[in-house]
């Protein structure tokens, strides 16, 4: 198996996504957090890197998805930190 640049750097993204992930399950970050959402956000475009070099529609679909939730998330946690503290 020869594995080139590209895909380490999927690996990688892989590595952050699950890592977040765990973290998540483990109660040691919250769901709103902003690190929880930038990981995943990191993880998806490093795996998008290597997609693209060998792509895969429906893993760049889920990938394109779950940057728009992880988005989702960090303008939301936002607004809602914005809200409680006007000040």
């Amino acid at each position: 198996m020869n594995l080139n640049w590209y895909d380490y750097v999927g690996f990688l993204g892989v590595g952050c996504v699950l890592s977040s992930y765990f973290a998540l399950q483990a109660g040691k970050l919250a769901a709103d957090s902003a690190l929880y959402q930038w990981a995943n956000i990191v993880g998806s475009i490093l795996i998008l890197i290597s997609l693209y070099y060998e792509p895969n529609k429906s893993s760049i679909t889920i990938q394109i998805v779950w940057i728009l939730i992880s988005v989702f998330g960090l303008v939301r946690s936002h607004l809602a930190k914005k809200k409680a503290d006007p000040a």
